[in-house]
């Protein structure tokens, strides 16, 4: 045999063919002890499931395209953009929409239960129909905690007391309460605060392995001196503002002072060497600080802050499936997984370190590992379960809470727009509150047995009354059952009948005006486009530069420009152009070969590089001429909707200029040149303007990513720090296998190596992410939040 696990191909033209001597022959087992393959539907899923969830799924591609041949990549590529990218991102947008409409069918149903309660305060005027209802505030229920109002007792009752009352109105604290409020309300101050808050975060980012005792002494009186500067600030808006108006004024003040007394008990009462660990980590939250400085931040902490309920719950639910999978883990597979070669890290033999295994699963980092040690401990049958596990945690669990705070987002940013209307929303809003207050009034029409229809005072009246009669009438008169459950069938079918009439002259009512606002938005378009013209004809009549500027642009050599530009022919061809200066990039990657040397660099013949050449030149006079043409038609960057004025054209002038510049000798050497000149397959975004699309909101995200991305620095800077002051120094071993080296005090001298047969140093050897400095914490914090590897960097730390 020469290499059991290699995978061979049994055609002689495709595929990976056996040394001369070998032959390939089918075994019995597929790879990953008969986990993977596509012998039949079952082994075929699996593998689809493998691929789907994007592990080990680089293996079974080389595999196959050794039993088969490359194109077998193409496949594989294909199920993961369509089952990965495509079909688990449709379950994020079912949840969140589903979770959308279960929230507005909840305020619905409250809507319409005060409407019924506030059936009184109807009143009937006339030929108008007012309805006085609540603010919808008082749709939320008012929840008074207990303790919450006992606590707030007591301190008002400690703030409002004589002696306080007393100490506020006097002359030294009316004084300092002036000086105090003149100093820090203003920005100097806050400048000054933020670079005290930066330099703490600095010194404790500054901790590392081998720091001296020196350099641990500065960074801890840096951090002592920082500590004294929030309590001093702390202190002065107490005075300032006394203990209700400091809570009141801002929840960062809350924060601050939290922080601020956890700092002053990690620093001066308890020894920073023999700190608690919750005032080691909660320490390193005081980067927090610099958020307050923030509005992106600020608005990101609100979001969390509004569907922190929802996530609670959310969190709840998981922990409960976490702990029903670990026990139902913990009965299947304890005891089960001592094989020949030792028991895997991810074990069931304990409930811990099936919890473990669970969130594992979970997250679907190395779940392959389990589903292997799954097949091997009770069968190829008990792989079903380590799927279940994965499908119920990491596509709907996981994805759910994705939703809530999608929809969290959505529901800021649709109040933050009902709080600034223009003039088309308000008249809108105001047709679609018509509906939704009658459409209310009919659903209570339909359970207190009157129907609503637009006509006068006495009409209205005439008709309550005579279905009131009717009442009394079906009342009185003693039906057999089927008859009188036939007049409840007619009555109810006449009170819908008469809703869906209201209704529908609402919804003409409220066609015919959005129509009518359409129109008028079209009209005023037209009437600002020749308003335009107009004010460039009249710009055109003044002396000096301006005029000279305007006359050109309303000149007939600007007007062909425009409609050379706009014609489809002039489109069409710049595309096929832009597509073929992109099909000769292929000639600017060089051909290298392999030899005894070394890589070395194969030329083309002269004969191809001199029609690539003037390919390049011939392209690059084009797409300058196609800049020039541009910029006459709609100008350069004066005008309003000026050729530069657009995010995209600005990428094009790039790539021409690099072009450009790629046509001289000196560009062929300078590998930036060469590299940047591949850009000019960005061009291939003007050939559909749905691209164009895609690309400005990507380029219009971008702020809204720098944004998203400061909170996760936050994050990875506080992981970090946590990080270094758990772990830091440690995740070492001695190089010698000798067990009775248990300390690193004792890995010193020299060992004998009987693989290499030699005597060696003792050395300390790491893991391959550790937490010695900031650089290598947060390398380490990268990979756990990227979910690669976490579980060998758990087990290693913890054992």
């Amino acid at each position: 045999v020469y290499d059991e696990n290699q995978i061979c191909s049994t055609s002689n033209s495709r595929g990976y063919q056996c040394p001369s001597g070998f032959t390939c022959t089918k075994t019995d087992y597929n790879p990953y002890y008969n986990t993977v393959g596509f012998d039949n539907i079952f082994y075929a899923f699996l593998s689809i499931f493998q691929i789907i969830t994007k592990v080990g799924w680089g293996e079974m591609l080389y595999m196959t395209s050794d039993g088969t041949n490359y194109f077998g990549s193409f496949y594989y590529i294909l199920v993961i953009i369509i089952g990965n990218w495509f079909i688990l991102q449709l379950i994020i947008g079912v949840f969140s929409n589903n979770l959308v409409d279960e929230i507005e069918e909840e305020y619905r149903v409250s809507s319409q239960q005060l409407i019924k309660k506030s059936i009184e305060n109807f009143k009937i005027n006339n030929n108008e129909i007012s309805i006085i209802v609540k603010s919808n505030k008082s749709i939320k229920k008012n929840k008074n905690n207990s303790i919450f109002s006992k606590i707030n007792k007591i301190i008002n009752k400690f703030v409002n007391c004589k002696f306080m009352i007393r100490l506020r109105k006097s002359k030294f604290i009316t004084s300092c309460q002036k000086i105090f409020n003149r100093i820090m309300n203003n920005n100097k101050w806050d400048t000054f605060m933020m670079i005290v808050i930066m330099v703490d975060t600095i010194s404790a980012c500054c901790i590392n392995k081998d720091s001296t005792e020196k350099g641990k002494k500065i960074i801890d009186n840096i951090s002592k001196v920082c500590v004294i500067i929030f309590i001093v600030e702390m202190i002065c808006k107490l005075i300032m503002l006394n203990p209700i108006g400091y809570v009141k004024q801002s929840g960062y003040n809350i924060i601050d002072c939290i922080f601020t007394i956890l700092s002053v008990i990690d620093q001066f009462i308890i020894a920073s060497n023999n700190g608690l660990f919750v005032f080691r980590i909660l320490r390193s939250l005081r980067v927090l600080r610099i958020s307050k400085f923030s509005k992106q931040l600020q608005f990101l902490f609100v979001v969390v802050k509004d569907s922190f309920l929802k996530q609670l719950c959310l969190f709840i639910i998981w922990i409960i499936f976490v702990i029903i999978f670990a026990t139902f883990g913990f009965q299947l597979f304890s005891g089960k997984m001592n094989f020949e070669d030792g028991i895997p890290d991810e074990n069931f033999d304990n409930i811990f370190n099936s919890i473990l295994s669970i969130v594992q699963l979970f997250t679907t980092v190395s779940w392959k590992n389990i589903e292997n040690a799954c097949v091997r401990a009770r069968g190829i049958a008990f792989v079903i379960i380590p799927i279940i596990i994965i499908i119920i945690g990491s596509f709907f669990l996981s994805n759910i809470l994705v939703s809530i705070i999608i929809s969290s987002f959505q529901n800021k940013i649709m109040a933050e727009n009902e709080n600034t209307p223009n003039e088309f929303k308000i008249q809108v809003q105001t047709l679609k509150f018509l509906k939704n207050t009658l459409g209310g009034f009919i659903d209570i029409a339909r359970d207190t047995s009157f129907s609503f229809s637009f006509n006068n005072k006495n009409r209205l009246e005439r008709r309550m009354s005579q279905q009131s009669n009717n009442k009394t009438n079906v009342k009185e008169i003693n039906y057999g059952d089927e008859l009188a459950e036939q007049i409840r069938r007619n009555e109810k079918e006449r009170k819908l009948q008469t809703i869906n009439e209201n209704l529908k002259i609402v919804e003409e009512e409220i066609y015919k005006g959005s129509m009518e606002l359409l129109n008028e938005m079209n009209e005023k378009k037209k009437m600002n486009d020749k308003s335009k013209v107009e004010k460039m004809e009249e710009l055109s009549h003044q002396n000096g530069l301006k005029g000279l500027y305007y006359k050109y642009r309303l000149s007939e050599f600007v007007a062909f420009f425009k409609k050379l530009t706009e014609s489809t022919s002039y489109i069409v061809i710049i595309n096929i152009l832009i597509m073929l200066s992109c099909v000769i990039l292929y000639f600017d990657i060089p051909k290298r070969e392999m030899t005894n040397e070394g890589i070395i660099t194969v030329p083309y013949d002269n004969k191809t590089n001199t029609i690539v050449y003037i390919l390049n030149v011939l392209f690059s006079i084009i797409f300058v001429l196609e800049f020039a043409f541009e910029a006459i038609a709609q100008g350069l960057i004066i005008d309003s909707k000026a050729y530069l004025r657009n995010p995209l054209n600005w990428i094009d002038l790039s790539i021409i200029i690099i072009s450009v510049i790629g046509l001289y000798d000196f560009a062929n050497h300078i590998l930036v040149f060469r590299v940047f000149r591949l850009l000019r397959i960005v061009r291939l975004i003007k050939l559909s303007e749905d691209l164009r699309i895609i690309s400005l909101a990507i380029w219009k995200t971008i702020p809204s990513i720098v944004m998203v991305m400061v909170p996760f620095i936050f994050y990875m800077i506080i992981v970090s720090i946590i990080g270094l002051s758990l772990f830091s120094g440690d995740g070492y071993t001695c190089n010698d296998p000798d067990p009775d080296i248990k300390t690193i005090s004792n890995c010193t001298g020299t060992f004998y190596n009987s693989d290499w047969d030699r005597e060696m140093n003792r050395e300390l050897w790491g893991f391959f992410a550790g937490f010695d400095n900031i650089f290598d914490s947060l390398q380490t914090a990268f990979i756990i939040a990227n979910q690669e590897g976490w579980p060998e960097l758990m087990y290693y730390y913890m054992g």
